[in-house]
C-alpha cells in the first residue's frame, strides 16, 4: 500500500515538472520573438518591459523546475529504500 503511496507522489512531480516544462518552452518562444523580430514587424513602446518580464519568467519556471527535480529525486530515493526493506 505505501508503495502506491510513492507512485502516486512520483506521479503528481512528474506531472507538474512537464507543465513547467510546457510552460518554460513557451515563454521562452515569445522571449525570442521579442529579441529577435520578424523583419517588418514594429515592436511595442514598452518591449524592453516585456523582455524583461518574460526572462523573470523564465528564472522561476527554471527555479520551480529545479526544486521539482530534487522533490523526485527525494521521492525516488525513499521509494527505492522502501521496496529493498519491503522485498527482498
Amino acid at each position: 500500500m505505501a508503495a502506491n503511496v510513492f507512485y502516486v507522489q512520483v506521479s503528481g512531480v512528474r506531472d507538474n515538472m512537464s507543465e513547467y516544462i510546457s510552460a518554460l518552452g513557451r515563454v521562452t518562444e515569445q522571449l525570442e520573438t521579442y529579441r529577435h523580430p520578424p523583419p517588418n514587424v514594429p515592436l511595442e513602446t514598452n518591449s524592453t518591459d516585456i523582455i524583461d518580464e518574460l526572462e523573470r519568467s523564465c528564472g522561476v519556471f527554471k527555479r520551480k523546475l529545479t526544486e521539482q527535480a530534487r522533490h523526485m529525486a527525494w521521492v525516488s530515493s525513499k521509494m527505492e529504500g522502501f521496496l529493498c526493506d519491503h522485498v527482498s
